[in-house]
């Protein structure tokens, strides 16, 4: 590990149960960033690293896509980001640690928290594109006086990096407010041109010799799959759709990190939402090891 050591972690539960004894081989770093700041309707994404961790330990690591298992020796779980009461602090000491992740060489998987995370691990990890599964645009202005928030953060990054260098998938929620303060045009699928695989549209974006970053909203998923999130929306996708989707299009792109996010465990009581993120996390781990 380098001599930064990354002040701003704690370790608590191991991803998945692992040993954590393997950091130099470690291909994958697991990082729980458990923001709660700025949510709307639902609170208590704090919760989630801890329980996707859990429910990581308990679902089989192999995948039938990729005929792979990744192993404990790739996998190394640096535990939380400490976060305070101050969103901005907080967003800082975010950006802040994943500037020395992005150092170590390795691939930064983030288990949020809120959606607002992303634009502090993307813009530490330094990463050129990002593909964004979520039910919601996140293209506000602000939103209940807020500047920066899970409604507001790709309107923040779109400040900073190139709207062609962005895609959102599983978009199909949004409102006059959003489209009133003039958004950017962002290429998006929505669920409908998927299901029905009218997506040629979007082939072309996709650039091997560009390095991209993953973010997924659980809420991309309909609720039947994903009922414990922050903002559920009707006619979601379906986990098939969405492993089929990566498979098809993201399994051969330079991959420099990824989060999940918006999972709120007190509206999940059957589990099956954390289950669901720990599947996503390990079904990334091994696409990538695929390669």
């Amino acid at each position: 590990m380098t001599s930064k050591k990354f002040l701003y972690f704690h370790q608590h539960n191991i991803f998945g149960g692992l040993s954590n004894k393997n950091y130099e081989e470690a291909k994958f770093l697991v990082v729980g960033i458990p923001l709660d700041l700025s949510g709307t309707y639902r609170t208590g994404y704090r919760f989630a690293p801890i329980h996707i961790r859990q429910a990581a330990a308990q679902i089989e690591f192999k995948s039938l896509r990729y005929n792979r298992e990744v192993s404990e020796r790739d996998i190394f779980d640096l535990g939380d980001i400490i976060l305070g009461s101050n969103l901005e602090t907080s967003l800082k000491d975010i950006k802040n640690s994943m500037l020395e992740l992005k150092g170590e060489e390795k691939i930064v998987a983030t288990i949020g928290g809120e959606h607002t995370i992303t634009y502090s691990t993307f813009m530490g990890l330094e990463a050129e594109r990002i593909i964004v599964f979520d039910a919601h645009f996140d293209l506000r202005n602000e939103y209940a006086g807020m500047r920066f928030s899970h409604a507001t953060w790709l309107r923040r990054l779109l400040e900073n990096i190139n709207v062609e260098d962005v895609l959102i998938v599983g978009a199909r929620a949004t409102s006059i407010d959003e489209i009133s303060s003039n958004p950017p045009n962002v290429l998006y699928v929505n669920p409908l041109q998927l299901r029905s695989e009218e997506i040629n549209f979007i082939k072309d974006w996709f650039k091997r010799d560009k390095k991209y970053y993953i973010s997924i909203d659980m809420d991309c998923f309909d609720p039947a799959y994903a009922p414990g999130v922050g903002n559920p929306e009707p006619e979601g996708i379906t986990p098939t759709v969405f492993f089929d989707f990566l498979s098809k299009y993201v399994s051969q792109l330079n991959i420099v990190g990824f989060d999940v996010n918006e999972v709120v465990p007190p509206y999940d009581l059957s589990g099956i939402t954390s289950v669901l993120a720990a599947k996503v996390i390990l079904e990334i781990f091994n696409m990538i090891i695929s390669k």
